[in-house]
């Protein structure tokens, strides 16, 4: 078997001994060896940088030596070569520091001989080789590593490490402070050469003894990515801030909008119910202000807005919230206030409007304002309830002659309301949302095949008279702005119904499009869940009320569906949204309108009409519930048509349901 030719390199001056050295090596070896021998450090290191070599005899005391740090110089051109240090026996004690300084062996001289050398050469090349090893692995890891003793003193620094601190330190003093004491944590240090090393330390053995092993990592680049995503993460959280104010701030007149509004009282309800604290709430609504649009222009109307805003926000307290709710109405939100602190605090309001003046070329302009106070009820979840229960003051206001402050107390005498109509103010029938009483009938759901009773739906009846049917209750709220407010009574009364009911059912309970928008999922949601069973309550939205597009309900109904409540679409069929809207509502119920199955008995065209929407609403998913159900043979076509569920008068009409009456709350 041949064996790999062994390079040694021999550095030694003394002629005796490098006599010696070479007889020993000639009559020792045992494979195949080169030998080559200088006389000098400096011959030495020149040939270890051009030349491969497998063993290093080196003499201490070799001219141009300096002791153990011959060692580390040798180290530093030829880091996994082994070395075998010579030495007389009077400097044993240098030869034990070789050890220390990354030596593999030493051999004094007066015990050279082949066997000797031997030994040495298979400790050095064979024995070590795990080490040559590591230090091979050291040498070309793309981190920068040190391996310095207890002491301080740097045994190892590959060239990785000398790049990134423009220099081979020899001790740790030489370093950074953060990279001189022991840690077991990572850290980032700034090196002098401008580059950023995140910095790891363990604790391992060097040539047998315990060392600190320690790496840098060039995390320059890195750390430079990271400050620009900073920025920009800096960057887009003030453009979100200036968006967010943007959003619930009023262009014109830079106080709260609608959303920011309703953000502030939902914060005041919390805290309100925390601490039991009154909340007042004050309407301002600027008296004859078409006038001022007409006469001057939006122009001047809009800085008319601008200068009495301004003064509204320099007269309200700290703490107190100031939004513009409509072209010219301002709401003011007074927490912990009570009514006396309240209409205190609007007749300044009202003052500070009247004494609010704009200087035009010919003339100046002033403005006045009515006041509507009153406190924000225990009960309300959206800012529409707050602005209708203030609505009958601010009317107070008005019909008192304006520039006046009113609060939602009693009625005023008949007398004040005979001089009302007197002065022509003649209106239409009100409907106070806060009080009209209502009623709750339900309706059942029912199984098309063997009629089986599934559930119930609760209806809204209002007060004997002309508020009494559904139709007209709630076309006066929506012409008195009071719908929101009526349809969260409404809602209200019929979650007390199924409440109150032993009903293992679903129960469905009506809501309009627009009140789901008006009232923010955070409190809809507790007050749906408040006497209810998710899983059994679904929400009924009316396809008939969308306004265009419905798809700007999915926020909401997702909020819903999230929650555990099911969602329907009511009247589908006749209403104005697609059935690609639908999909993308994803609700859980869609129920049919009663005017699809008009006469799908009696002709052929509207029963095909029938089969092709209930077609398409399969591509839906969703539960089919075909309402106005009146005779058997509609009933017949609907089984043969495989629907599952319908309503209507077939099974009985809307009855009435005990215990729903809702009573009226006393706001005065």
């Amino acid at each position: 078997m041949r064996h790999k030719l062994l390079k040694v390199l021999v550095v030694e001056d003394a002629a005796d001994d490098l006599a010696l050295i070479r007889r020993s090596l000639h009559k020792g070896r045992s494979s195949a060896m080169e030998v080559t021998e200088v006389a000098s450090l400096e011959a030495a290191l020149e040939h270890l940088d051009d030349e491969d070599v497998d063993l290093v005899f080196l003499d201490l005391e070799v001219t141009g030596a300096y002791g153990v740090e011959t060692v580390r110089r040798i180290r530093r051109i030829a880091p996994t070569v082994p070395i075998v240090v010579v030495v007389s026996e009077k400097h044993e004690t240098l030869a034990i520091q070789a050890l220390q300084r990354d030596a593999q062996d030493y051999v004094l001289k007066h015990q050279l001989n082949p066997g000797t050398l031997g030994r040495a050469i298979r400790y050095a090349t064979e024995a070590d080789q795990w080490h040559v090893q590591y230090r091979r692995q050291l040498s070309i890891s793309p981190d920068g590593v040190l391996i310095a003793d207890l002491e301080g003193r740097v045994l190892f620094v590959n060239s990785n490490a000398s790049a990134m601190l423009g220099h081979a330190p020899a001790r740790l003093t030489e370093l950074p402070a953060p990279l001189r004491s022991p840690t077991t944590r990572a850290f980032d240090v700034w090196l002098a050469t401008g580059r950023v090393a995140e910095v790891r330390e363990v604790s391992t053995f060097w040539s047998g003894r315990p060392a600190r092993l320690i790496t840098m990592r060039d995390i320059t680049a890195r750390r430079a990515v990271e400050q620009r995503l900073n920025a920009t993460a800096e960057e887009l959280k003030r453009a979100n801030e200036r968006l967010e104010r943007l959003v619930s701030t009023d262009p014109l007149t830079q106080v709260l909008n609608r959303r920011g509004m309703e953000e502030a009282l939902g914060f005041e309800l919390r805290r309100a119910e925390r601490t039991g604290d009154p909340m007042i709430a004050a309407l301002i609504d600027c008296d004859d202000f078409k006038s001022v649009n007409d006469s001057f222009g939006h122009a001047v109307g809009d800085a008319a807005l601008t200068a009495l805003s301004r003064s509204i926000q320099e007269t309200v307290r700290a703490g107190d919230y100031l939004g513009r709710v409509g072209g010219d109405e301002f709401l003011v939100l007074l927490p912990a206030t009570t009514v006396a602190e309240g209409l205190a605090v609007a007749e300044k309001l009202r003052q500070a409007v009247k004494a609010t003046t704009l200087p035009l070329a010919t003339e100046g302009l002033s403005l006045s304002a009515s006041v509507g106070v009153g406190p924000v009820p225990e009960n309300v979840v959206t800012l529409e309830e707050v602005l209708a229960a203030l609505g009958t003051a601010l009317k107070r206001s008005k019909h008192a002659g304006k520039d006046a402050v009113s609060d939602s107390g009693p009625a005023p005498p008949e007398g004040e309301r005979r001089s009302a109509r007197r002065r022509g103010v003649v209106s239409k029938p009100q409907l106070d949302a806060d009080s009209i009483a209502l009623r709750t009938v339900v309706q059942g759901i029912r199984s098309v095949e063997d009629g089986t009773l599934i559930g119930y739906e609760a209806l809204t009846r209002g007060p004997p008279g002309i508020f009494a049917m559904p139709t007209d209750l709630f076309r006066a709220a929506f012409e008195q702005n009071v719908l929101t407010t009526l349809d969260l009574r409404a809602l209200r009364t019929s979650l007390r119904h199924f409440g109150e009911a032993a009903w293992d059912g679903w129960c469905h309970v009506n809501l309009f499009p627009s009140t789901l928008l008006n009232t923010p999922p955070e409190r809809l949601i507790p007050l749906l869940g408040h006497e209810s069973v998710p899983e059994r309550l679904c929400i009924e939205l009316s396809e008939q009320q969308f306004l265009g597009d419905p798809t700007y309900l999915r926020p909401s109904i997702r909020e819903l569906r999230s929650a555990g409540f099911r969602v329907a679409i009511d009247d589908v069929g006749f209403g104005r949204s697609s059935i690609e809207a639908l999909m993308l509502l994803e609700p859980d119920v869609v129920k049919v309108d009663r005017r699809c199955i008009q006469w799908i008995t009696t002709e052929a065209g509207k029963r095909r009409q029938l089969e092709r929407l209930l077609a398409m609403l399969r591509a839906v998913d969703a539960v089919v519930i075909v309402e106005g159900v009146e005779r058997p043979d509609e009933l017949a076509v609907l089984q043969d048509l495989g629907v599952a569920y319908g309503q209507g008068y077939l099974w009985g009409r809307p009855a009435p349901a005990a215990a729903t009456v809702d009573t009226p709350v006393d706001v005065a």
